[in-house]
């Protein structure tokens, strides 16, 4: 048969109605959209849940030594390959004094300027620190009825305020909270050492240690984890969580098969409600490839437009809700509308694959 032919006499099948593609249509992209959607939904609440978590600062872990931490290796852990992103030392410093509020002592902490960049990106990435001058909570500039670029009075002099980091109470380390962060150099010992990465790894605690500074090297390997210990920056999280792991194990991780046996379904109902047409057709002569041909065409038409247009549907919510993944996100919903497809157009000629025309009088008598 003709490509003409075989276009035209598929184009007054679906034109004339005989295919019922407007019908079938509908239901393919009911499918596609349900299956679809349902990963998408679920795939979009493991992206915020994943995204509240590190706002919250659950990606990060530190390790609390005596006066052992290198505060140079701490900030350089955010330059090592596949490591933290962003890593900072911390010690304590000495009590200070507001004068515009006398009787309320702050604690001071001095921190390396990788720190001010670990507190400072919790809601945006901070690409270079500000090490001008202190730092302050959001809630403790508010009480203080300072802004960032101002001066503050203190018993011990007047303190330049760099920047304001947001520190809400959210299961947090809440030393941060009403605190005077102190920039310093990284030059010395530190108590802590915090790194963020995501996602999370195992590789994190190792780099922690590694800026232990150990006087014993014989003894490290014995009283390494007694002189330190380490812990989730954020308590209400924990450290044993792994996106990866539950973006693979998802239910509907298997809606494209889901899908695909729907389509496999809709195509032979397609071929089925129409199995007298075409063993007529076969009995006045057609060959069984042309038929199959024709069958294709009608099929693939109606179907791709079912699918295509659940596909952009699903594709408008995937880059409206996508957090930073928008196209990683819609690369993996697609295959649901694409799967369905598939499945209608392999269960149509599997179908028509099966019509003989010897059955020509049991379809007439069943029909």
């Amino acid at each position: 048969m003709r490509l003409r032919i075989l276009f035209s006499e598929s184009w007054r099948n679906i034109a004339s109605g005989t295919s019922r593609a407007v019908a079938f249509m509908l239901a393919v992209m009911v499918c596609a959209l349900l299956g679809g959607g349902y990963d998408l939904i679920t795939v979009l609440g493991q992206e915020q849940n994943a995204a509240t978590r590190i706002g919250a600062l659950a990606d990060g872990v530190n390790i609390t030594g005596q006066d052992n931490i290198d505060g140079a290796a701490c900030d350089s852990l955010a330059a090592v390959s596949h490591g933290p992103y962003a890593a900072g030392s911390m010690r304590d410093g000495t009590a200070v004094t507001p004068l515009a509020a006398p009787g309320k002592s702050l604690t001071r902490y001095q921190v390396s300027p990788g720190m001010i960049t670990l507190i400072a990106g919790s809601e945006t990435p901070v690409q270079r620190a500000d090490t001008s001058g202190i730092w302050l909570s959001r809630d403790l500039a508010t009480t203080l009825g300072v802004l960032p670029g101002s001066d503050m009075p203190t018993d011990v002099g007047v303190m330049h305020v760099a920047g304001i980091f947001a520190w809400p109470n959210d299961g947090r380390d809440t030393r941060f909270a009403y605190a005077i962060i102190e920039p310093v150099s990284v030059s010395g010992v530190f108590n802590e050492c915090w790194a963020r990465q995501w996602p999370t790894s195992d590789q994190t605690e190792s780099l922690l240690f590694s800026t232990l500074i150990i006087a014993n090297v014989d003894e490290a390997s014995t009283n390494m984890s007694a002189a330190a210990a380490t812990r989730a920056i954020n308590a209400n999280y924990g450290q044993g969580y792994d996106a990866l792991a539950l973006y693979r194990g998802r239910i509907t991780h298997w809606m494209p098969l889901v899908g695909c046996a729907a389509g496999m379904l809709i195509g032979i109902l397609s071929v089925r409600r129409r199995r007298l047409e075409y063993a007529g057709a076969l009995h006045c002569g057609q060959r069984k490839a042309d038929l199959l041909s024709v069958l294709g065409v009608e099929t693939g038409v109606w179907a791709g437009v079912g699918a295509l247009a659940a596909g952009c549907v699903l594709s408008v919510v995937a880059l409206r809700w996508a957090n930073d993944s928008a196209i990683t996100v819609l690369l993996g919903v697609i295959r649901t509308p694409a799967a369905v497809f598939g499945g209608v157009l392999l269960g149509a000629l599997i179908a028509g694959g099966c019509i003989r025309e010897r059955y020509l009088f049991r379809y007439f008598k069943n029909r």
